[in-house]
């Protein structure tokens, strides 16, 4: 338990996986729900849905576990997350797809998801800016 207030808690350098865990949750338990996703939509659209986020986590992992030494792993770290930020965009239209296609599924639902995606997207670009080439520790210690 940290005993930082709430209001005084800045973001941590992982933010970007954490909010993509949250979301994740929140949106796993809303599709599961029969009121807000009918079971015969479920199959065809939230199973989609619910595979997207999970591309999104696998890719801020795969991303986040190459620790940059040189040039050709910063160009692997970078092809893994634009394509977490691509995943963000195609979840974006797999939600409104699920709006228009679904009446129970409402507007506010998919609004408040699709904010929460943008802010995403922000994280990554944030993330993709800070990239840069680390020197190794194992060489410095060797020499």
């Amino acid at each position: 338990m940290s005993n930082v207030y709430a209001r005084n808690r800045k973001e941590t350098k992982l933010q970007f996986m954490i909010n993509a865990i949250e979301l994740q949750k929140d949106i796993v338990k809303t599709i599961l729900r029969e009121k807000v996703v009918p079971k015969k939509y479920r199959l065809m659209l939230g199973t989609d849905i619910i595979r997207k986020i999970n591309e999104l986590i696998d890719n801020l992992t795969y991303a986040n576990n190459i620790f940059v030494t040189n040039e050709e792993l910063l160009i692997n770290r970078l092809l893994y997350q634009e394509q977490a930020k691509s995943n963000c965009y195609q979840l974006q239209n797999l939600l409104i797809c699920l709006t228009n296609c679904v009446d129970t599924f409402k507007n506010e639902d998919c609004t408040k998801f699709i904010d929460r995606i943008a802010h995403e997207i922000e994280l990554i670009n944030g993330w993709i800016n800070s990239n840069k080439i680390q020197k190794d520790k194992k060489n410095k210690n060797q020499d």
